[in-house]
């Protein structure tokens, strides 16, 4: 695990790239930021804080998104350099799509024992090619509300969510929901 997170989180380019996050009321058409010319929809979280708005995540190059900063239906928090160097989650990401499908070749993780539910369009539910799902989520936008109504289907008792974010984006993943940070995760799993 500390070897895939360690090939994932390489800075692959010299290129300017960066995330950003915009908060789009539900009242506004959040698909603007579907242009795929100046940016990527890198990660759609749905709607959040009960309906209010719809979060997303864009990739792409930081001085396309910094133009695109106060355009649109709401504002674009660009994150800092220090914070975000790459365009995650986005075309950029080949080189690292490709050190990991290396990596994962060669692990258990193809063939889990149950079901895996994703946030990959096309690949909600995998009960085989769990690598594969890995590497694809690299290159390719991520879905969430897709991820929580394959869930659904599935009827889980409890969802352990490892994220402050997602915390504060209060999604309904429609199961009781714990909040969860990396100490219990090393602490349960090692």
């Amino acid at each position: 695990m500390v070897k895939f997170l360690h090939e994932r989180h390489l800075q692959d380019v010299d290129r300017e790239e960066a995330i950003g996050f915009a908060f789009v009321p539900a009242s506004e058409d959040w698909r603007y930021y579907e242009q795929p010319e100046r940016m990527t929809v890198s990660c759609d979280y749905g709607p959040v804080l009960g309906g209010a708005g719809r979060m997303i995540m864009v990739s792409g190059l930081r001085s396309a998104l910094e133009a695109a900063s106060t355009e649109g239906p709401a504002d674009l928090q660009v994150v800092d350099r220090a914070l975000a160097h790459q365009a995650y989650h986005s075309p950029f990401r080949e080189p690292s799509r490709q050190r990991l499908e290396s990596l994962l070749k060669r692990s258990a993780l193809d063939h889990p024992a149950i079901p895996v539910v994703t946030s990959i369009p096309g690949r909600y539910t995998v009960s085989s090619g769990a690598a594969d799902a890995l590497v694809v989520s690299e290159t390719q936008p991520l879905d969430v509300p897709g991820l929580v109504e394959a869930a659904r289907g599935h009827a889980p008792g409890k969802a352990y969510v490892i994220s402050s974010f997602l915390r504060q984006l209060e999604i309904d993943f429609h199961v009781p929901t714990e909040y969860v940070d990396d100490v219990w995760l090393k602490r349960m799993f090692g």
